[in-house]
């Protein structure tokens, strides 16, 4: 502050939104889950409402993770769901937004990395598969819905090894 008094006449401090401000338009919940496949199952339960999940974005921690999910959906899903990571190729990772943004497919998978930057219209949710390490993760995270003054709802799956994480959010 003081190198700014000295450099900036009457200087304004302006905060888009400041980390940890809970977002108003997004309803947040959160499930205590015993492992991976606990929070596999929970998603699948989840989406088999098509009418209420009909665009939905999932946030996994890692790459692995990420492949494992799709694999497990993918043949209840077929077309239904997408993947995007940095091991995707530059077309393949395209035509998957391509085909989450023309609701060809309703699910998109992402890792933190592949979502930053991702200008999607229209999600009605976002799923934290994975706990995020760093509370402004959750808050780029959950941003992706309840856009336009829409409302938007996010799930949080965490383990008993998340659930620190959980509560620093």
């Amino acid at each position: 502050d003081v190198l700014i008094d000295d450099f900036f006449v009457s200087p304004t401090k302006i905060s888009i939104a400041v980390s940890g401000t809970r977002l108003e338009n997004i309803e947040q919940q959160c499930y205590s889950v015993k492992n991976f496949y606990t929070k596999l199952n929970l998603l699948a339960h989840l989406i088999k409402d098509e009418e209420t999940f009909s665009k939905v974005l999932v946030f996994v921690a890692s790459k692995k993770n990420a492949d494992k999910l799709y694999e497990s959906l993918e043949e209840e899903l077929g077309t239904g769901i997408s993947v995007i990571h940095s091991n995707k190729t530059q077309n393949y990772r395209a035509k998957s937004i391509e085909r989450f943004e023309s609701g060809k497919s309703r699910i998109l998978i992402a890792t933190d990395v592949m979502a930053r930057g991702l200008d999607l219209d229209n999600v009605t949710h976002v799923i934290n598969i994975d706990t995020p390490i760093y509370p402004e993760n959750y808050m780029h995270r959950i941003g992706r819905t309840g856009r336009a003054e829409k409302q938007g709802y996010s799930i949080l799956f965490y383990t008993e090894k998340e659930e620190e994480n959980k509560e620093a959010i």
